[in-house]
Parts: structure tokens; C-alpha cells; sequence
């Protein structure tokens, strides 16, 4: 059985395969029903001239209501 990372999405309640885990975050087995994250970017600089890459919620297409599990 496979194991990733997971996070959820705050927002929708949605499952995710987390891209972006915490240093040693546990690993769980999946059920067939979490979601792959999306990557956003483009080469766009946030105002710390940072590029604005990051994973996030393929249907809330942010990142701003994810929590690790």
C-alpha cells in the first residue's frame, strides 16, 4: 500500500498529497481519495522579490486555507 504526506484543505475539506511536507511530518497510507496539489507560479516576484511559486488546493487554487495532518 502506498504512503505520502497529507494535508487538508480547509476550505473545500479536501484530502491532499502534500508536495511541500514538514521537516519528519508522518507519512500515511492513502485510500484512493486524496487529491494531488497544484502548482502555481509563473516567474512572478512577491514583494520581498521572492518568486511566488507554491503548492496549493487544485480547487480552491490557493494555499492559503492548508494544514498539514
Amino acid at each position: 500500500m502506498s504512503t505520502a504526506n497529507l494535508c487538508k484543505c480547509n476550505n473545500c475539506d479536501s484530502i491532499l498529497i502534500d508536495n511541500n511536507p514538514q521537516i519528519n511530518a508522518k507519512e500515511y497510507s492513502l485510500k484512493g481519495v486524496e487529491l494531488d496539489m497544484q502548482f502555481f507560479g509563473g516567474g512572478v516576484k512577491d514583494k520581498y522579490n521572492k518568486d511566488d511559486n507554491y503548492w496549493g488546493c487544485p480547487i480552491c487554487l490557493t494555499d492559503e486555507y492548508l494544514t498539514d495532518i
